[in-house]
């Protein structure tokens, strides 16, 4: 379910039930905005992070041919991290699921 959707769900099944309080439908509704608010700060903040770790992995790419034996081991071990993270999160976004790393 995405983040938007969740808002419109709870407001269509409470205004739909008989008995339903304005007073209580309205709290319902502000708690349930408090968190897609959170929800969606969260999902930016995760986005934003991945886009980070991506560049600075893509800058270390570039930069492999300068490193030391030391510093190409500690590329590999981080870059294999990255992957094996990726690969466990799997295919929350619903955009394909990531190949395995090659080794």
């Amino acid at each position: 379910m995405e983040i938007e959707d969740l808002h419109t769900d709870v407001h269509v099944h409470v205004h739909n039930r008989k008995g339903a309080s304005k007073r209580r439908v309205r709290l319902l509704e502000e708690k349930v905005m408090g968190i897609v608010e959170n929800l969606t700060a969260l999902q930016t903040t995760v986005a934003e992070f991945n886009e980070d770790i991506a560049a600075k992995v893509a800058a270390l790419e570039a930069a492999q041919g300068e490193f030391t034996v030391e510093g190409q081991a500690a590329f590999d071990a981080l870059k294999a991290a990255v992957e094996s993270g990726v690969v466990a999160v799997g295919d929350a976004d619903g955009d394909g699921t990531p190949a395995a790393p090659v080794e």
